[in-house]
């Protein structure tokens, strides 16, 4: 039997190519059904993990969804008495679909490298229910806790479409502009306004004055963009800085992000209300400190900075692509920190 009605079988070819008790005795048998499945999947395929108990005889047996021109076709592996007691268990399928069901699934074009096949998370679901519903009706599901992994040989997450370029050696060096932080240019550290210095009496407000490089007394305009940050927040802009919670400091200081926030501009004619962001006084202060023509004014916004992490790359001086890349479970910063002696073990 097909997929039922409900996972929309007509836009997958779903075929189980191998089914393999997990040991070290079988890397060549994987490897030539990783293959094989990323070949049908153009590089696309779900890896389904499980257990079986040594009472289950049931024969193994793979089926393909009909999808288009495709038929239906069972496949032979090891029978489930073969494997010992709650061993692992991995079937690994492939996942194909015509061009017209492709697109309607989300599914990008066979050609496209750069998504790995996959554009939305909409579409990982369905493959992983259909394979799912396809192992039920081809009588492969087993009776115990089992998951599916949906992977790419593509530089792609299958699940949420995000991709990246193929990695070269410049990604991994941070005099590169390919894989340098951008936040730090690359050194790991940044001289950056420290909260701590921005605020030498905590028992002062906000409008009065707190955070002491803010100088001169708010005026009408600023005033009603921060009271429309504490509306959104939840604070009142007259509680001394101590006594603030930790939400509302970082809000005053490193803005709110893309959120969207509402402020009033009261008159006597009544109040206009508009919207925008809100990117916090941190950056106010950066962009006046850039700006600044004379050595005198920059020095005076010096003192309220301090040299730190960056707090991007946290020391690790690559952006984010580059420190994705691991080995393991470490990254190339992470690798480089260790010692002589950490290091040998780890590649042994």
């Amino acid at each position: 039997p097909g997929l039922d009605n409900g996972c929309d079988s007509r836009e997958f070819l779903i075929k189980t190519l191998d089914r393999i008790t997990i040991g070290r005795t079988v890397r060549a048998r994987l490897a030539e059904a990783v293959e094989n499945a990323l070949k049908l999947g153009d590089g696309s395929l779900i890896v389904h993990v499980f257990e079986l108990p040594s009472a289950h005889e049931a024969p193994v047996r793979g089926r393909t969804a009909r999808s288009g021109p495709y038929s239906d076709s069972t496949v032979s592996g090891q029978s489930a008495s073969d494997a010992p007691r709650k061993q692992k268990h991995a079937a690994l399928d492939g996942v194909r679909g015509d061009s017209e069901s492709s697109r309607a699934a989300g599914l990008s074009p066979r050609d496209d490298s750069t998504t790995g096949g996959l554009s939305d998370s909409g579409a990982s679901r369905k493959l992983k229910h259909a394979a799912q519903r396809n192992r039920r009706n081809g009588d492969t599901e087993t009776d115990v806790a089992a998951k599916d992994m949906l992977l790419s040989s593509h530089y792609a997450c299958p699940d949420c479409g995000i991709s990246f370029e193929s990695p070269s050696p410049q990604l991994f060096s941070f005099n590169s502009p390919t894989g340098m932080c951008l936040a730090c240019d690359g050194l790991g550290t940044r001289f950056d306004f420290d909260p701590d210095l921005l605020v030498p009496n905590p028992r002062k407000s906000f409008l009065n004055l707190a955070i002491e490089p803010m100088r001169t007394r708010i005026g009408r305009w600023r005033r009603h963009i921060y009271r429309g940050v504490a509306a959104h927040v939840g604070f009142d802009l007259k509680t001394p800085w101590n006594k603030l919670p930790r939400k509302a400091k970082h809000a005053l200081l490193y803005g709110l992000g893309d959120t969207h926030v509402t402020y009033e501009w009261r008159t006597r004619g009544g109040v206009w209300r508009h919207g925008g962001t809100f990117s916090g006084v941190i950056a106010e202060l950066r962009e006046k400190h850039r700006k600044a023509g004379s050595n005198f004014v920059r020095a005076y916004y010096e003192k309220y900075m301090r040299k730190a992490v960056c707090s991007h790359c946290h020391g690790g001086r690559l952006n984010e692509q580059a420190l994705a890349v691991r080995v393991g479970r470490l990254n190339i910063s992470e690798l480089c920190a260790m010692s002589i002696r950490d290091a040998a073990e780890f590649f042994k």
